[in-house]
């Protein structure tokens, strides 16, 4: 599917560029409720191929210290995972939030889960667990996940997941803006 290959080709780029060092990480003022709005509208034809409901749990503005480009990343990357591990019928669930400095993206699906073994290796850079297939055969090359968690720290951040296998995955990208700011100043 076109629309596939084109998200492929963009992570293989943004990874491309990182590797080669070109990437620099520049905070800004950024509004996370938009910022997910469009990554949604993005994804809504995708999600709707397979009766997938993609829901924004939060309606509040927040603005907040971050990389605009590596938050819209995480969220294509994450929404694209959960489309594509999630059945027919399912829901996905993407709510943002700051507690103290801390600020999160939230993303929740009921799809296939996620085994602890391939937990414990989703986002290790040499020993990634092989792409799986998604629940509509789709495909993947397998970085998607590894891109996140090496653009969350480049802000300073985590990524975490939360999975049971047939009930679904929650992963949370944390950042502390305050650190971040002092990391970017510093380096």
């Amino acid at each position: 599917n076109l629309e596939n290959n084109k998200f492929l080709l963009e992570n293989l780029l943004q990874w491309s560029y990182t590797q080669l060092g070109y990437a620099r990480v520049q905070l800004e003022t950024v509004e996370l409720k938009s910022l997910s709005e469009e990554s949604i509208q993005l994804y809504k034809g995708l999600a709707d191929k397979k009766n997938i409901s993609l829901e924004l749990k939060n309606q509040t503005i927040l603005l907040c210290k971050a990389d605009e480009g590596i938050i819209r990343l995480l969220l294509r990357n994450l929404i694209n995972n959960a489309i594509k591990f999630t059945k027919k019928g399912g829901l996905i669930e993407i709510s943002y939030g700051r507690r103290k400095s801390l600020n999160f993206i939230c993303l929740k699906d009921n799809g296939i889960g996620i085994t602890k073994k391939n937990r414990e290796l989703l986002f290790h850079e040499t020993k990634n667990p092989k792409s799986s297939k998604g629940t509509e055969g789709e495909s993947g090359i397998g970085i998607g996940l590894t891109l996140c968690k090496d653009f969350a720290n480049r802000m300073n951040g985590t990524i975490k997941v939360n999975s049971k296998v047939n009930k679904g995955s929650t992963f949370i990208v944390e950042w502390d803006e305050n650190d971040s700011e002092k990391s970017i100043t510093s380096g």
